[in-house]
């Protein structure tokens, strides 16, 4: 098995802490988060309590590559786990029967363009021979879907500004 990849992002997000915070536990948000990113309306639950936002759906197959795609028999099942603890969370994705993993843990803190989130983890790919060039292709699409995350959390704030 390969080692995983390790992978660092800055995102800033036009609010405080404490909004994105609020933000990221909101199911209208994860809705907006994850609908590009399933074939239909994804469940999520939020467990208040420990702050922990759990999301499933069926993965758009586009988001995998194409290596990877080849190897998943089936529907895209995913599972995306969310908690934060303070302005720290731990982060992890992963897809039913697919040779690819995610997670990360991330820190938020306020600056003056905004809320920061530091986000540090792995990939991981557990396909031999193809593994280097399925990891490549993995992190691009990882970084499409933090600029998808983006845009969702701009419009998400947007409409909840006076």
């Amino acid at each position: 098995m390969r080692s995983p990849v390790e992978f660092t992002r800055k995102l800033v997000y036009p609010a405080d802490v404490e909004t994105v915070l609020d933000m990221s536990l909101d199911a209208g948000f994860l809705a907006e988060r994850f609908a590009r990113l399933c074939r239909r309306a994804p469940e999520i639950r939020i467990d208040a309590a420990t702050a922990t936002a759990t999301v499933t759906g069926g993965l758009d197959p586009e988001l995998l590559p194409a290596q990877a795609r080849a190897l998943v028999p089936g529907d895209l099942d995913m599972t995306f786990t969310e908690t934060w603890e303070g302005a720290r969370a731990h982060t992890s994705l992963s897809v039913r029967g697919a040779p690819v993993a995610l997670s990360f843990d991330s820190t938020l803190t306020d600056s003056p363009a905004g809320a920061e989130r530091v986000v540090g983890g792995d990939l991981t790919v557990s396909v031999p021979l193809f593994g280097r060039r399925i990891e490549q292709e993995a992190l691009a699409r990882f970084n499409l879907v933090v600029d998808a995350e983006l845009a969702a959390a701009a419009r998400w704030l947007d409409a909840r500004r006076p």
